[in-house]
C-alpha cells in the first residue's frame, strides 16, 4: 500500500527542479499532488509525466505571491478533491547576482513577495483546512 494514499497535497513552485522532485515522489507514494508554479508550460508537462506515470497530479497556475491567486487556489483544491492535508511552500527566487548599489527595491520586494509573504499567506489558507481534515498542527502561535 503507498504511504500517501487518500492525501492531498499542495505543492508551490513545483514545475521544476527541487519542487518537481518533490510532487513526483509524493505522488508515487500515492497522493493526490496539486502543484503550482508560474511555468505553465513545464508544469502542464509534469503533469502529463506523472499521470502517465500512475500519479494523481494536477498542475495549477500559481503566483504565490498574490493574496487571492492562493485564496482561489485552495478554495478549488478543496473542492476538486475533498480536503488538504499538507502544504510544501517550495517556491523561492534570489536576487539578480548584481552589488548592492546596483541593486532595485523592485527585485528586493519581489524576492520578499515570493519567499516570505508567500509562506504567510500559504499557511493562512490551508491552515484552517488541514485542521478540518484532521492534519496539520494543533498549535494556535509559533
Amino acid at each position: 500500500m503507498k504511504r500517501l494514499a487518500g492525501k492531498v497535497i499542495l505543492i508551490t513552485g513545483a514545475a521544476q527542479g527541487l519542487g518537481a522532485a518533490q510532487a513526483k515522489a509524493l505522488a508515487m507514494e500515492g497522493a493526490c499532488v496539486v502543484f503550482g508554479d508560474l511555468a505553465d508550460a513545464q508544469g502542464r508537462a509534469l503533469e502529463g509525466q506523472l499521470r502517465s506515470e500512475g500519479g494523481d497530479a494536477h498542475y495549477v497556475h500559481l503566483d504565490v505571491s498574490k493574496e487571492k491567486e492562493w485564496r482561489d487556489c485552495v478554495e478549488d483544491t478543496v473542492r476538486k478533491h475533498g480536503n488538504l492535508n499538507v502544504l510544501v511552500n517550495n517556491a523561492g527566487i534570489v536576487i539578480k547576482k548584481v552589488p548592492i548599489e546596483e541593486g532595485t527595491v523592485e527585485d528586493w520586494d519581489r524576492v520578499m513577495a515570493v519567499n516570505l509573504r508567500s509562506v504567510f499567506l500559504g499557511t493562512k489558507y490551508v491552515i484552517p483546512h488541514m485542521r478540518r481534515a484532521g492534519g496539520g498542527s494543533d498549535r494556535k502561535s509559533v
